[in-house]
């Protein structure tokens, strides 16, 4: 089965820690801006279609794309374990696996707790992810290409769909996650310390994210206090700029739009 699949697809089992060198794509060359034209055109058009669904099909759209980045991480175990390429590395512990349960959790009984952490964190934490890449070794046949892209996208996408649904960010739901969310940063860094893991980032940058030259000019772990200002500065902008950006484009909505929908 698995030379079946990689006849058609070399290197399809193949990840970051085992691929040969010189296989992957270059940051923002053309297989790079592809993607990212994708998901621009998945989300502008998620968009439009919200204009015309009602709450029925809304919800319907939602419990699809939540149960798609499911088995997209599923996948993930799957494709590693059978390749015998899984890691520790591969556990659910980074944020963007993290927000992939918030999702199941908030389709199956919604959260506004839940919903604000989606908005404030998932949101800009995938658009970092898909424009600073870390598996730009790997060419688009492998498995963990595809799937490094679609499940960002995705997780780009979910709460996308709450603004089109009218969803209203709000600073103060998002203070109240924070001693749930301490307690898991704690628990992953404690991890990542015991097994050598760099979940979070919380053990060091990686090679073509921004903080990298934040831990080359601090060392580490003096490039986490950049870390966490920029996080904190996510979250403010996030729950006003940004989010006085949705109420106005909410507000321009045509009339005749279904309510809490954003005009595209």
């Amino acid at each position: 089965m698995k030379d079946a699949i990689e006849r058609i697809m070399p290197y399809f089992g193949e990840t970051t820690y085992s691929i040969e060198p010189g296989r992957g794509f270059p940051r923002f060359g053309a297989c790079h801006l592809l993607w990212l034209a994708a998901a621009v055109l998945i989300f502008v058009l998620m968009g439009l279609a919200f204009r015309k669904w009602d709450a029925a099909r809304r919800r319907q759209a939602m419990v699809i794309v939540a149960v798609l980045t499911v088995l997209d991480e599923l996948g993930k175990y799957i494709v590693t374990g059978a390749w015998g390429h899984f890691r520790l590395d591969y556990l659910p512990l980074h944020l963007c696996s993290i927000n992939i349960f918030l999702i199941a959790a908030d389709v199956i009984r919604p959260n506004r707790r839940i919903r604000e952490l989606l908005y404030t964190l998932s949101l800009p934490g995938a658009l970092c992810a898909l424009l600073f890449p870390t598996w730009t070794e790997l060419p688009v046949t492998a498995f963990m290409h595809l799937h490094s892209f679609t499940v960002h996208i995705l997780l780009m996408l979910y709460p996308l769909m709450l603004i089109y649904d009218g969803f209203e960010p709000d600073l103060k739901a998002f203070v109240r996650t924070l001693p749930v969310d301490a307690v898991v940063v704690a628990g992953v860094f404690l991890f990542n310390k015991v097994f050598g893991t760099n979940f979070m980032f919380l053990n060091g940058s990686e090679p073509g994210n921004p903080l990298a030259l934040a831990e080359a000019l601090l060392g580490n772990p003096g490039y986490l206090v950049v870390f966490f200002l920029l996080l904190l500065a996510v979250v403010v902008l996030m729950n006003t700029a940004v989010a006085a950006l949705i109420r106005r484009l909410r507000s321009a909505g045509r009339p005749g739009d279904v309510p809490g929908s954003i005009r595209c």
